[in-house]
């Protein structure tokens, strides 16, 4: 007989199927809502957004206020007008410009597609599973094309009822444009993830970083100099993740938003051009921006806005946690599934 110690055991409530189903209710939005929305469509919103030029304008973000906003720009003292902040700027203001376009399906727009890439990728993943390191590579580049096309629902607003080309398989740039469009960035995004994950593991080699004892054993303790390699091995991860990682997912989203077709009308401001670097097909040229532009267009203000915008999704993530948790708790200690 095992003498460990046994928690309180658990019991199935009166009510249980209930709770189950309320539970259910409740928290599959939430973690979809932290899982797709706030770790996709929020950042792949703020990927895109061009910052308006830096001349007095109208914020467009609330039409409430249109009258107030002209009064202000033609004001007898002659003072400037509040310059427009970029959508994504504010969780806030993204949350209410997603609404004002389909209400509450907005925040999970292209979730069915989403749902249909994972799947594929988790099907091309299982079989070129057996090529190391480079099958993750195939998987990204023959995943690119519905890639792309989920990132066009995402920025772009809904056509009408009726109108042609709203569904999924129709969305879906010509597969050759897509490849030599994107490859260049799924290739620095490819090399990125795996520097971010090697190099900190080499280093902790390395240095003798282990949870290991000498006789492969799990260490009971961790020493002082043991968590300051900790923090060392984990400044090296989060490091290499900011400046590779990051830039290049903001590359490759961006290259991707070239490729939307010009009838399309995006969510938040959007310079397809990259400051007239990008000339259109019908004027010979290749119709969709490079790796070098797509990142050389990015301000400086344009990153402090992405890199704050996910310390704000991480706060909101803490959040919605710590509720499923609170309701857990309360469920276990006072709606009788303790015993």
């Amino acid at each position: 007989m095992s003498e460990d110690p046994q928690g309180p055991p658990i019991k199935w409530p009166a009510y249980g199927g209930i709770q189950v189903l309320f539970n259910l209710i409740l928290f599959v939005p939430i973690f979809t809502y932290i899982l797709y929305t706030l770790t996709h469509i929020y950042p792949t919103l703020a990927i895109v957004e061009d910052p308006l030029p830096d001349y007095d304008a109208i914020p467009i973000n609330d039409p409430a206020s249109d009258d107030d906003n002209i009064n202000k720009a033609n004001n007898n003292n002659g003072d400037a007008a509040p310059r427009t902040k970029p959508i994504t700027a504010s969780l806030r203001a993204t949350h209410r410009t997603l609404q004002s376009i389909a209400g509450f399906r907005s925040q999970f727009r292209g979730l069915g597609c989403a749902l249909f890439l994972g799947f594929v990728t988790i099907m091309l993943s299982g079989i070129f599973s057996m090529i190391p390191i480079l099958g993750n590579l195939c998987v990204l580049l023959l995943t690119s094309q519905l890639n792309t096309a989920l990132t066009h629902i995402i920025i772009t607003h809904p056509r009408p009822a009726g109108a042609s080309g709203r569904t999924f398989f129709s969305r879906l740039p010509a597969w050759r444009r897509n490849l030599v469009a994107t490859y260049q960035p799924i290739l620095f995004y490819w090399v990125s993830v795996h520097a971010a994950i090697i190099l900190p593991g080499l280093l902790a080699k390395l240095i003798g970083l282990s949870p290991l004892d000498d006789n492969n054993q799990l260490k009971e303790g961790i020493s002082g100099v043991e968590i300051a390699q900790l923090i060392c091995v984990s400044g090296v991860f989060l490091g290499l993740n900011l400046l590779l990682v990051v830039p290049a997912h903001v590359a490759l989203v961006r290259i991707q938003a070239t490729l939307l077709p010009h009838e399309e009308e995006t969510i938040v401001p959007f310079d397809r051009t990259f400051g007239g670097s990008v000339e259109p097909e019908v004027i010979n040229g290749k119709g969709f921006g490079n790796l070098k532009h797509a990142l050389k267009t990015v301000s400086w203000a344009s990153w402090v806005r992405l890199y704050v915008q996910q310390v704000k999704i991480i706060g909101v993530t803490m959040v919605l946690y710590g509720f499923v948790v609170a309701v857990l708790t309360f469920e276990y200690f006072f709606l009788g599934w303790r015993a």
